[in-house]
């Protein structure tokens, strides 16, 4: 007989593995944008993934963020045997973070995120493990991480609160270190409020986020707080004041808000139990009810093309994403390596075999031309692209 740990083993290395199905298929649907090859240099970047036989260029170069996606998960299954006191609790907690937004998007696209989430929860599974000396060279080791700021916050609160003078002194120093080394992270004030405090609901799923704060608040009142509620808490707050800039930048904040996922686990368990049986019902039908439109809001991210079909290419969250491999395919169908356009579609299009050059150019608006691309989404034509051959003189 299968043991209740060996089985929840099983079904964790089941969700990995559609996780990584469901990741490859996403990245094998969407372009490279314009802001990660400028980034990160994606023109010249080179991986170990390079060298292996991939039908999809963005499949090697976007490989690491996958596995350290993976990684992450693997990592938090592990703080959340130790962190919650029933073993399906782990299950929750590694579905919720996995059809989070931000972690999906984490894992199909190019960004920071995953590597400060990697080392954000490294630091968590060790916290507990090592003494505070230790801690105090991981934490110096972050100075070269920018928001690892907020880490400090935390970390300062924390050791203040629990009258551990090292901790809390040393977080102090490299709190204002990297502050006066990178600047103070809220410096332009703008006037879209509301607009960017809703990014983050978009980023964690909106019923996470609500319980999110109501955890957190509810912790508030207990005397003794765990380093994850005073990382979760630091986080909420930056991201309040983070929301009175002109814009957001999400990998500033996404990690520490992410690792929220094992207080909220831990709150609503409690909450759950502590009832009688037949006082349960309007709890469960809470969960289930997120988790409907946690799953829900991620099969829409994952399949996000099938928005089209209601709306416009401007109107679409991803429409950066898109177009530029699918252009490049058709024209290397026809035979032109070479083309003139505006910069964005330019260094796209380059990543893809196209380079620049002035023997066709081509335009979204144009009467004249000699060859038309239209690019269909859910049945739907979205985007048109004219191409003139330039006749030389």
């Amino acid at each position: 007989m299968i043991s209740k740990n060996a089985k929840t083993n099983i079904i964790f290395a089941l969700i990995l593995a559609l996780y990584s199905a469901i990741a490859i298929y996403g990245i094998s649907t969407l372009s490279i944008s314009y802001s990660e090859i400028i980034k990160f240099n994606l023109e010249n970047q080179d991986n170990i993934f390079m060298g292996i036989s991939f039908s999809d260029k963005d499949m090697a170069i976007k490989m690491p963020s996958l596995i350290l996606s993976l990684f992450n998960m693997i990592l938090l299954f592990i703080i959340s045997k130790s962190y919650l006191s029933k073993a399906r609790d782990t299950l929750y907690v590694v579905l919720l973070y996995a059809v989070m937004n931000g972690v999906y998007i984490s894992s199909v696209i190019i960004t920071e995120s995953v590597l400060n989430t990697s080392v954000l929860f490294i630091f968590v599974y060790l916290f507990h493990k090592i003494p505070n000396f230790l801690k105090i060279i991981l934490m110096i080791a972050m100075l070269r991480l920018e928001n690892f700021y907020i880490l400090y916050i935390a970390l300062f609160f924390y050791g203040f609160n629990n009258k551990q003078k090292d901790l809390y002194i040393s977080s102090l120093i490299l709190l204002i270190v990297s502050l006066g080394y990178y600047g103070f992270p809220i410096d332009n004030i703008g006037n879209n409020f509301l607009g960017n405090l809703g990014i983050f609901p978009a980023l964690l799923g909106i019923p996470f986020f609500i319980y999110l704060f109501y955890a957190y608040y509810r912790n508030l009142f207990i005397e003794e707080k765990d380093i994850v509620w005073y990382i979760g808490a630091s986080a909420l707050i930056m991201a309040l004041l983070y929301s009175f800039q002109s814009s957001i930048y999400l990998d500033d904040l996404a990690c520490f808000l992410f690792i929220g996922v094992l207080k909220v686990v831990k709150e609503f368990s409690y909450s759950y139990r502590v009832r009688l049986k037949v006082n349960r019902k309007k709890t469960k039908l809470i969960l289930i009810g997120v988790l409907i439109f946690s799953f829900s809001q991620f099969l829409l991210m994952v399949f996000n093309y099938s928005l089209y079909s209601i709306l416009t290419e401007n109107n679409h969250f991803a429409k950066k994403y898109h177009f530029a491999k699918e252009l490049s395919i058709k024209l290397k169908n026809d035979g032109i390596s070479e083309i003139k356009t505006n910069e964005k579609l330019s260094t796209r299009l380059k990543y893809y075999g196209i380079s620049s050059g002035n023997k066709y150019i081509i335009n979204e608006d144009s009467n004249e031309y000699d060859k038309k691309y239209t690019l269909k989404y859910s049945g739907k034509d979205i985007k048109t692209y004219f191409v003139k051959k330039v006749i030389v003189q």
